[in-house]
């Protein structure tokens, strides 16, 4: 493996972590913005038990959703953190590699 595709594979490893980085932040946008509102025009026109008990399954599933995007963030950053180790053992090997002779 030559320098040149360590940086290429780094570079993918680093894209897909901003992709999964953008999935949550959408995710999260929709949440707080667009679910949010339309929970609020119907909590404001229904009530009642039934009112309570989907209030109740409401907010359960918002604090899925939020678990969802706090563990998309988490696995963005793992990937980064495990791409600048390995691109580094890797350049280190190349390094070594580089220095013998046979």
């Amino acid at each position: 493996m030559d320098k040149n595709t360590i940086e290429v594979n780094f570079q993918e490893a680093m894209a897909s972590a901003d992709e999964l980085d953008g999935i949550a932040n959408e995710l999260e946008r929709v949440l707080k913005n667009e679910y949010a509102e339309s929970q609020a025009q119907l909590y404001a026109s229904w009530s009642g038990a039934n009112a309570d008990f989907y209030r109740s399954k409401s907010t359960k599933l918002t604090e899925q959703i939020q678990d969802s995007v706090s563990r998309i963030h988490t696995a963005a950053s793992e990937i980064r953190s495990t791409a600048r180790w390995l691109r580094n053992a890797e350049l280190a090997a190349l390094a070594i590699a580089g220095r013998r002779d046979y």
